[in-house]
């Protein structure tokens, strides 16, 4: 029994060439500050954080210009910027601050989907929902992320919970940049993450002005099942409640996040996902 345990396993194993470029960045977006003053007073100042005798690892801080001026971004969002097409694009772009410093950052760090870019990304982010600590991973094929978020949750004090994006998006992030390996053997072990299903919108006029604003029995209420009748929206002209009415419950996250306004968003949608994560080592 042993034997064919052994031989199971091994036919799961993910075998990785050693990490050797890891990066840690904030200020993605300029006014999320922790980011911004973990890389600059903490890491830049402090690099024996960071110092490991294995692989190089450095911090950056992403978007310099937004992060001195406080704001999210000065053009557009840096988070947005990182597909094939807008780091490939001609200089019709040029003039937006975000396209030209993603095409630095996939100079610096990548280029993304190259043999030389970096192993592994960390952008740090905050946000004005009450998410606690979460973690986002792209893929849950991604085998490295979901190691190293299954290892932070494990080791973590605070809940952690694991934020899966929703399959088939379009990998268009600061982390996309970086291919994803490690070094040293990870058993396989399933993995509990609350995947993206679809976002919610706050009723509008026919003008597209806003009509409610989210429930307070809602507001702060991230990660927790949202069932059929709960109330999720409270009407600007009445009393009365906008209900969640689909019969399959979800967790609300990102509720009331202030940067998503102008994106058309009053909370995602997700649901409990259980997957099996292969084990990983490294390659000789």
């Amino acid at each position: 029994m042993g034997d064919k345990l052994t031989k199971l396993q091994e036919e799961h194993m993910a075998s990785f060439a050693p990490l050797s470029r890891v990066v840690v960045t904030g200020g993605t977006h300029g006014d999320e500050l922790a980011g911004v003053y973990l890389v600059q007073k903490g890491l830049v100042k402090q690099p024996e954080f960071l110092h490991r005798e294995t692989f190089t690892a450095q911090a950056i801080v992403a978007n310099p210009e937004a992060s001195r001026k406080s704001c999210r971004f000065v053009d557009t969002d840096l988070n947005r910027c990182f597909t094939f097409e807008s780091l490939s694009s001609s200089t019709a772009n040029s003039s937006s601050y975000e396209i030209r410093r993603a095409k630095e950052l996939n100079h610096l760090l990548g280029p993304k989907g190259s043999n030389e870019a970096v192993d592994f990304i960390c952008d740090l982010h905050t946000t004005t929902a009450n998410m606690g600590t979460c973690i986002i991973v792209d893929s849950e094929k991604d085998y490295l992320s979901c190691q190293a978020a299954h290892y932070l949750k494990e080791v973590s004090t605070h809940p952690c919970r694991i934020l899966l994006m929703k399959s088939g998006t379009p990998t268009f992030s600061m982390m996309s940049l970086a291919k994803h390996y490690l070094r040293q053997e990870f058993p396989a072990f399933n993995m509990d993450c609350f995947q993206i299903e679809r976002k919610f919108d706050y009723p509008r006029d026919e003008e597209g002005q806003l009509t409610a604003c989210i429930h307070p029995k809602l507001q702060d209420s991230d990660f927790k099942p949202l069932f059929q009748g709960d109330p999720i929206f409270q009407s600007f002209v009445s009393e009365d409640s906008i209900c969640y009415e689909a019969q399959d419950p979800i967790c609300p996250i990102f509720i009331n996040e202030a940067s998503y306004y102008s994106k058309g968003i009053a909370f995602w949608g997700t649901k409990i996902q259980t997957f099996e994560i292969a084990s990983i080592k490294v390659s000789i």
